[in-house]
């Protein structure tokens, strides 16, 4: 369906720039031959999509995350305590 267009060819004619066939307004008098349109709802935000999509995969993630967590506070803690023991032993027996 071509668009009507909605200025004369004059004032098309006076125009500076190229003539293109995309002028398109729709009228008044047009009529929708669609059904009618439900009411818009909002969508829901972004964080609760996630939630959603994520639900099923969070919990197991989670306890995965807390064990590798706890395997690096460890890792990283225990040259420490072993250090601060052995200063604490060295500074006892001088």
């Amino acid at each position: 369906m071509k668009p009507t267009p909605q200025i004369s060819p004059e004032q098309q004619a006076a125009r500076r720039f190229p003539l293109t066939d995309y002028n398109f307004q729709p009228s008044a008098k047009t009529k929708s031959a669609s059904s009618p349109v439900q009411p818009a709802t909002k969508p829901p935000a972004f964080h609760e999509l996630s939630r959603e999509v994520f639900a099923v995969k969070t919990s197991r993630d989670y306890l995965a995350e807390l064990l590798l967590f706890a395997l690096t506070v460890v890792a990283v803690a225990w040259p420490i305590v072993h250090a601060v023991h052995s200063i604490t032993r060295m500074v006892r027996n001088y």
